[in-house]
């Protein structure tokens, strides 16, 4: 329905909302100064999809201008509004962060954003969203633990943690990206149908390297087809393409996992660790390159 008497309604009421009553019958609002129009269809096209798929698109000439929640106003901007959360209440409860931005930044000002409903039950539900943590927020925060300019006391006095676990990882262990670069990686695999079995080696470009062990024509030692697949299981990178400094890495890197299983350590996350230690020694006068520059990137939860 639309306005036809401009006698009835003048422009600055034109704009403003009207709320539809549906006890009132259609010939009360064309009493009214509405008149009966025919949305139509906007011109069908063709969508290509996934698989080779193809559907038609229909598109109605529409604008909602009354939603009917705040959350599906997204890029308005109210000049003022009322809204309710709750942390008790069902009906009026957030389940994401995401959710109160939104309400948040409906309006210009903050003065312009009321909670009705109980104070303190409102701001507990502020609360928990704002301190809510996720698997991203959970992530974020052991990324920048390994960048922080403060000290980490969990690791001695003026150290830096070069260990990166994803245990807080967004996605799925088996679906973590790999590094594309070519500027050299010593990698440890591990063996998908014996996970006893660890393989540690070096390599330019480790996407190309893993790929090479799981056909077979990785190493010999990785040829037999009964450990294959295999995983990366870990990794240390920042050799900016120095090969001496990977030769020396790998070698004491693979005689610290000896040492291990001779001293009756057989758990293939402590001999990944222990790839961690082998940067601590290093030697920043031999290869000109300070261990803080190499870090250690485990692929499992440890």
């Amino acid at each position: 329905m639309e306005f036809d008497n401009p006698n009835l309604i003048n422009s600055e009421e034109r704009s403003r909302v009207i709320e539809f009553d549906p006890d009132k019958s259609k010939d009360t609002y064309i009493s009214q100064g509405f008149t009966e129009v025919e949305v139509g269809l906007a011109p069908e096209r063709i969508q290509l999809l996934a698989n080779n798929v193809q559907a038609k698109r229909k598109q109605y000439g529409l604008k909602h201008y009354v939603t009917g929640t705040i959350h599906a106003a997204m890029g308005d901007t109210l000049q003022s509004m009322a809204t309710e959360v709750s942390l008790s209440n069902g009906n009026f409860k957030m389940w994401d962060k995401g959710q109160m931005i939104v309400i948040l930044s409906r309006s210009k000002y903050a003065k312009d954003t009321i909670f009705v409903g109980d104070k303190n039950d409102t701001i507990a539900a502020l609360k928990a969203l704002l301190t809510q943590k996720t698997q991203w927020t959970d992530y974020m925060e052991e990324v920048l633990s390994l960048t922080t300019i403060n000290s980490d006391t969990s690791v001695g006095p003026n150290q830096i943690r070069r260990v990166f676990t994803p245990s807080s990882f967004p996605y799925r262990i088996r679906d973590s990206a790999l590094p594309q670069c070519n500027t050299g990686y010593v990698y440890m695999l591990m063996s998908i149908k014996d996970m006893n079995f660890t393989y540690i080696g070096k390599t330019k470009c480790i996407r190309n390297r893993i790929q090479k062990h799981n056909s077979g024509v990785g190493a010999v030692d990785t040829e037999p087809l009964h450990l294959r697949p295999y995983a990366m299981f870990a990794y240390i990178c920042g050799f900016d393409s120095q090969n001496d400094l990977l030769f020396y890495i790998e070698d004491a890197w693979k005689q610290k996992r000896d040492q291990m299983i001779r001293n009756g350590i057989n758990d293939a996350k402590a001999w990944a660790l222990g790839g961690g230690e082998v940067i601590n020694g290093l030697d920043e006068e031999n290869f000109g390159v300070k261990a803080s520059d190499l870090t250690l990137v485990c692929l499992f939860n440890s």
